[in-house]
């Protein structure tokens, strides 16, 4: 930890649950309580400068579902620190002036930073190019079409040639939608049982073989938003070894659900990219832990309940994590966990994307432990309630000062 003063004022703040003093520990970003018998146990883990990546903010123009301060109040909750946002807003941030209203607002609601990522293409809609010198002028810290992929590969060249003379990254969501007009969950024995057409693993990896192969012929960086199955894992893999300037991210809820969820029918869980297998899920967390995936995304994505409460075909894909992917990783997999968890959603953010400068003081975030703790829908600071985790037990919760 860098900032003593800051990690000092924490563990100063740290209130023992049994009221009485004890020894305060800090090892490997953990606080450890001495117990009567002299052993110590892990009841609070700390973490630094957390960055939600590839945030689905809903303002200007999808207010009714999430205005910018519930955002940022949900993320102040969920531990973070900043928040890198999507361009998908209504209109589009693919302008100047769009990225200009978004980053004057950063820091206003709950300390919360905000660094806005610029649009591939006007609009969003993938048929031609934003203007991304402007926006880069104006402080865009990356750029891409948010949850939509570019399915133009001739306007990816172009903008991956813009980017390298800039040294900007660019981010695309690999998937095909031509490959499943129809596809609702992963292809699987899952979708056979449910009786409704599947979303195949080749749909993602033949994009994340596109995108690779204009990456190395163009030189850009590129990075891969949310891959989710084992050939994704391992064209990444193979790009890194040759030298390749490639990134990926995968999803907290490709990490922490997998397909076999989907047996309920719960539109929360219709996500995209889709759950897989319980080895993939697993496969996954295993990239994450050797460098392969770089990044961990909440996948934050707000939707009404007019698009989630529906026959599940006609749901929307995606669900809100903000609030609630710090306490899920951590009850998933432990606090031996935390220096990976701080890696992949802090450390390497700021080392592919160089929002060093927004941290003029480190934020430091604390999650303790508790027991029978279940999370509800009362708990959600949105104006939608399309969780997953609703009525889920946790094992951690954001500790407040």
């Amino acid at each position: 930890m860098q900032n003593i003063t800051a990690l000092r004022n924490v563990l100063k703040a740290y209130d023992n649950p049994a009221g009485k003093v004890s020894d305060i520990i800090l090892e490997n970003s953990s606080v450890k309580e001495e117990n009567e018998a002299g052993s110590t146990e892990v009841q609070s883990v700390l973490f630094k400068n957390l960055i939600d990546f590839g945030t689905r903010i809903s303002e200007p123009g999808f207010e009714h579902r999430e205005t910018l301060e519930q955002t940022c109040e949900a993320a102040a909750l969920g531990g973070f620190a900043a928040i890198m946002a999507f361009p998908t807003t209504g209109p589009a941030v693919d302008n100047q002036a769009s990225v200009e209203f978004v980053t004057r607002r950063s820091g206003s609601y709950h300390g919360i930073k905000i660094l806005q990522i610029g649009a591939i293409s006007q609009g969003c809609e993938g048929k031609e190019l934003a203007g991304i010198l402007e926006m880069h002028s104006a402080g865009a810290v990356a750029f891409s079409d948010g949850q939509y992929p570019v399915r133009n590969g001739g306007l990816l060249m172009r903008a991956m040639d813009y980017l390298k003379g800039i040294g900007k990254t660019i981010i695309d969501t690999p998937f095909d939608v031509d490959i499943f007009p129809n596809g609702l969950v992963g292809e699987g024995a899952v979708s056979t049982l449910m009786g409704v057409p599947g979303i195949p693993a080749p749909a993602e990896e033949i994009i994340v073989n596109r995108d690779i192969q204009l990456a190395k012929y163009t030189g850009a960086k590129l990075h891969l938003f949310c891959i989710s199955t084992e050939g994704s894992i391992e064209l990444v893999r193979k790009a890194k070894a040759e030298g390749l300037p490639v990134t990926a991210s995968v999803s907290v809820n490709n990490l922490l659900f997998d397909v076999t969820e989907m047996l309920d029918y719960d539109s929360n869980l219709k996500v995209m990219p889709p759950l897989r297998e319980k080895s993939v899920c697993d496969r996954l967390w295993e990239a994450v832990r050797d460098g392969t995936i770089d990044i961990i995304s909440s996948q934050h994505m707000p939707y009404e309940v007019e698009k989630k409460d529906l026959e599940f075909q006609y749901a929307s894909f995606g669900a809100l994590g903000i609030q609630t992917a710090m306490a899920g990783l951590l009850t998933r997999f432990g606090t031996q966990a935390a220096p990976v968890i701080q890696r992949a959603m802090s450390d390497r953010i700021i080392e592919i994307f160089g929002p060093q400068e927004v941290f003029s003081e480190d934020r430091f975030s604390c999650f303790e432990k508790v027991e029978n703790y279940i999370f509800e829908e009362k708990e959600l600071r949105s104006n939608c309630y399309n969780s997953p985790f609703i009525g889920r037990e946790l094992a951690y919760k954001i500790k407040s000062f």
